[in-house]
């Protein structure tokens, strides 16, 4: 069990869905500028998960983005 605490809005949510063994800190992704992706179906706190990674992320002065997949397919797409 993964223990996530939402710290502007002072609760936790507890994740028992089948996460990895290690499970690395925010901080991780943030110093490796690596993007996080969650799939799963509707009512797995995908969204609350990465609202709490995106928060954390801001706290280190670092930007974010927060995408839906409707979002992300409705960009065009650049040939390189």
């Amino acid at each position: 069990m993964v223990d996530w605490r939402h710290s502007s809005l002072g609760y936790a949510l507890s994740v028992q869905h089948r996460l990895p063994q290690y499970s690395p800190k925010p901080q991780t992704f943030i110093d490796r500028m690596e993007k996080v992706l969650l799939l799963g179906q509707p009512g797995m706190d995908k969204t609350h998960l990465v609202v709490t990674l995106g928060i954390q992320t801001i706290d280190a002065n670092s930007s974010v983005s927060f995408l839906t997949l409707a979002m992300l397919m409705s960009r065009p797409i650049r040939a390189r």
